[in-house]
């Protein structure tokens, strides 16, 4: 009798897995958007799973097909999980302007209390990702641009000699200019000399290496943020490893306390970050960014520095995956 009951649960739990998955993959279908056929569909998610391609690969395959049959959207699934692609500019436009109040979430992880390190201004939604990014916007004006451009070109000379050096030689591309980059917003962003183009070694340059380069539990945990945040968030699991947590977070903690011993004040988002962080606005600011919070609501944390470092090195590694 046991062994039946136990058949029975079996079935029943299969049956409405499938019943599960069947409305799940028919969301796009229900709202009259264009979408990939079954087959296709378990073939990306068993792509997605062996990761024979990257997601970037998977999204730019489906647009550049359902443009090419008229489409002004369409809709596709990582695992189980919807996305939806805009092809129409004044989709698109809707999207960034008229409609933007409906588009801010990127439905990416982030906990702020067990990974603080993931809440920065890519991953939050809502009023904490309006709130940040009010925080942040004096900082990409054409004027702050036009400062960093000769601390850019620092780098770039950097560049040039090390890539001189390689004449006639194979060059690893993607690490060179993974080591640039890390000078780059190192230097621009925070006053901060990584030197990992001379050094591909540099401490920096390790811990933001390990940042990316995941155990094959720590992409167990990056596919779970993306289909099942909530996972992590219930077993407060992080997707930031403890040591580059533990490095960034002691090297923001450093230099502000030596900016702030010392009365050093330059011109870049370092020193923005510090006044947020003490006095919850710009110096020169008559009131805050918005409207209805208070000046502490409005304040920095440290953890929010560090985090907005770690975000900067991601977006890059992103574009370079992706080039």
């Amino acid at each position: 009798m046991e062994f039946i009951t136990y058949i029975i649960t079996i079935f029943s739990g299969f049956v409405l897995v499938l019943l599960w998955l069947r409305r799940r993959f028919s969301y796009w279908e229900r709202r009259g958007v264009a979408t990939i056929s079954s087959s296709l569909l378990f073939r990306n998610m068993k792509e997605a799973i062996l990761q024979k391609n990257s997601s970037s690969e998977r999204v730019l395959y489906n647009y550049r097909k359902f443009k090419s049959l008229g489409c002004k959207h369409c809709g596709i699934y990582f695992l189980w999980k919807p996305i939806y692609i805009a092809m129409d500019t004044e989709v698109v436009k809707s999207i960034m302007q008229t409609d933007f109040q409906y588009f801010m979430s990127r439905g990416i992880y982030y906990d702020e209390k067990n990974d603080p390190l993931s809440a920065h201004l890519f991953s939050l939604a809502g009023n904490k990702w309006k709130l940040l990014r009010n925080k942040l916007s004096p900082f990409f004006t054409t004027g702050q641009m036009k400062m960093m451009f000769e601390t850019m070109m620092i780098s770039a000379n950097a560049l040039k000699e090390v890539l001189n050096k390689q004449i006639g030689n194979a060059v690893d591309i993607e690490d060179v200019l993974g080591r640039f980059a890390t000078d780059i917003i190192g230097s621009c962003a925070f006053d901060l000399d990584c030197e990992s183009l001379e050094n591909p070694q540099s401490e920096y340059r390790i811990k933001s290496k390990r940042f990316f380069h995941r155990t094959f539990f720590e992409n167990i945990k990056l596919l779970s943020s993306i289909v099942a945040p909530q996972i992590l968030k219930t077993f407060k699991m992080k997707l930031t490893p403890d040591e580059v947590s533990e490095f960034f977070m002691r090297i923001v903690e450093d230099h502000v306390a030596y900016r702030e011993k010392n009365n050093i004040f330059r011109k870049d988002l370092m020193q923005l970050l510090i006044q947020l962080k003490n006095n919850g606005k710009l110096v020169d600011d008559e009131k805050l960014p918005l409207e209805n919070i208070t000046e502490q609501e409005n304040e920095l944390t440290l953890k929010e520095i560090a985090a907005q470092f770690l975000s900067s090195l991601e977006l890059d590694s992103k574009r370079r995956r992706q080039l």
